[in-house]
């Protein structure tokens, strides 16, 4: 099994799991997940400095395609 990669002197970290990347916070709490390493990296930043600006409001959701089609067949 591979250990986890750290990111950003500890902020978060990725790990490869069946489903693909999945990034965690300092205290294990799952962020983001995707298919791509970097992209799992890449959203994990952006979500983190939006908490840490304030700019993504705490309990809101964080799904940025859900894979939901709307609309009529």
């Amino acid at each position: 099994m591979t250990p986890a990669k750290v990111y950003d002197e500890g902020a978060f970290t990725v790990d490869k799991g069946e489903w693909g990347y999945q990034s965690f916070d300092r205290d294990g709490n799952k962020i983001i997940l995707s298919l791509e390493e970097d992209q799992c990296v890449y959203w994990t930043r952006r979500w983190l400095k939006a908490q840490q600006d304030g700019e993504w409001p705490e309990g809101s959701g964080r799904v940025v395609n859900s894979g939901f089609v709307g609309g009529k067949l």
